[in-house]
């Protein structure tokens, strides 16, 4: 009988078991939704996004650079592409900057320079 008075005036109660197990059930589900919420690193991840960083760098310093200095830029993003090519990508973070390294092209006077094809296959297949 005292646990159908606490069934029947759980809403008003503070100290019900009803209001206990909501605030347990509660507080688990808030647990879960920031397991599932939390996004997903791997332990190479970092490693990509700092490749990704050097090779942008490297891209804006070959965009103003002329002649042999332009071919040496270009050499060194081929590089910096090719490691990142090895290096496995697991959380959104990385494989974006992944795709933002096979995407990258730049205008040379009519022509559009892009890393080598094989390169861009294994960035996309990563």
């Amino acid at each position: 009988m005292g646990s159908d008075a606490y069934r029947d005036g759980c809403a008003g109660a503070t100290d019900s078991p009803c209001l206990a197990r909501r605030g347990v059930l509660s507080g688990i589900a808030a647990l879960a939704s920031i397991g599932i919420a939390r996004p997903v690193f791997g332990p190479h991840d970092e490693t990509v996004r700092y490749l990704r960083r050097e090779f942008l760098g490297e891209a804006d310093r070959m965009s103003v650079a002329e002649g042999k200095d332009r071919e040496l830029a270009f050499a060194r993003l081929a590089k910096l592409a090719n490691a990142l090519t090895v290096i496995p990508a697991e959380g959104e973070d990385a494989r974006r900057a992944k795709a933002d390294v096979a995407g990258w092209s730049i205008d040379d006077g009519g022509w559009t320079i892009r890393l080598p094809s094989d390169i861009i296959s294994a960035l996309e297949a990563n």
